[in-house]
């Protein structure tokens, strides 16, 4: 299959973004890769580059990594003679500037069905926000956030017990190919973008860390979809002790808790097999079902116990004792 000779720039990341160049360039010809700079990352703090450099810079790619993008970088573009723009996960805001400059326009991979989940954390919102479904959208872009006309899109189905993490593996699984396809037919002609309607226009926010903490005294529901909805990052967490304790899956526990009514808010008031560890809430309880001691691996809550047989009666606090 020949490929689409349009000269592509591609600006991205993370994982999803060297997944979507990974299936671009098997079909585009991807003259330029764009990322962020190489960050300090990991326990000995070595600089290290973004997946998409690592990729790009393997498949021969010519890499750029600047620190600001303003209207100078067109001159860029400008000497890799750049025809399209895909953007998936890259983390900044390009300047109009960039977005208008190639022939062929700018379009950018976005997982949520816009105009629903506008903004920066899209895959989290989901879950914390309890929907049933999302998806991804293949836009045109403008100098407004997410508010493009759509080419395309794909619906999830979010299943009740799924996490951001289970949701973004999902993600993973088909955005490639959707990219891939759909550009296809959006550069041939044969998709003509629609506008969004924006009387169903909502937001995220961007995730910050201290956005980690569990306020225990919330209810179970808020706590059990936060804790789902950040499993990825910022990953909430509490103090056991000294420790760090962090939780990557929980629950709302709907059995029998009339014995711990005078219990503490934060409290571990039971283990209970094939449930959870069980933790008071300001309105009602949350099962712990994954979770990390700091220094330890993350594990299930049986094993967790098994290293931590002294947990029952423990408080869960917002800073070390």
């Amino acid at each position: 299959m020949s490929k689409i000779k349009l000269r592509t720039a591609f600006f991205g990341t993370p994982l999803l973004a060297k997944k979507s160049l990974e299936a671009l360039i098997e079909h585009f010809n991807v003259v330029l890769a764009v990322t962020k700079p190489d960050k300090r990352r990991g326990r000995g703090k070595k600089l290290l580059p973004t997946e998409v450099k690592e990729f790009a810079v393997h498949a021969g790619i010519p890499v750029v990594t600047p620190h600001q993008l303003d209207d100078s970088f067109v001159e860029t573009l400008k000497e890799y003679n750049v025809q399209l723009i895909v953007l998936v996960a890259y983390g900044k805001i390009l300047p109009e500037s960039i977005i208008k400059f190639p022939e062929y326009g700018s379009v950018n991979l976005h997982p949520s069905l816009l105009p629903e989940l506008r903004g920066a954390s899209p895959i989290q919102s989901a879950i914390l926000f309890g929907l049933k479904k999302t998806g991804i959208t293949l836009q045109k872009m403008v100098y407004e956030m997410d508010a493009g006309d759509i080419i395309s899109q794909v619906e999830i189905k979010i299943d009740k017990d799924w996490s951001a993490e289970d949701l973004y593996y999902k993600v993973l699984e088909i955005a490639p190919g959707f990219l891939v396809s759909n550009l296809k037919l959006y550069i041939e002609g044969k998709i003509t973008p629609v506008p969004q309607d924006n009387s169903k226009v909502t937001y995220c926010y961007p995730l910050k860390k201290s956005d980690a903490p569990v306020n225990w005294s919330e209810d179970a529901g808020r706590i059990s979809r936060k804790i789902m909805a950040f499993n990825l990052w910022p990953v909430c967490y509490s103090y056991l002790g000294t420790k760090v304790l962090r939780f990557f899956r929980a629950y709302v526990y709907n059995g029998d808790t009339s014995a711990f009514a005078s219990c503490k808010t934060g409290e571990v008031v039971d283990i209970v097999k094939n449930a959870g560890i069980v933790v008071k809430c300001g309105d009602g309880f949350v099962a712990l079902t994954e979770l990390q001691l700091q220094g330890k691996r993350r594990m299930n809550y049986m094993d967790f116990i098994n290293g931590y047989r002294n947990l029952k009666g423990k408080v869960l606090q917002a800073s070390p004792e």
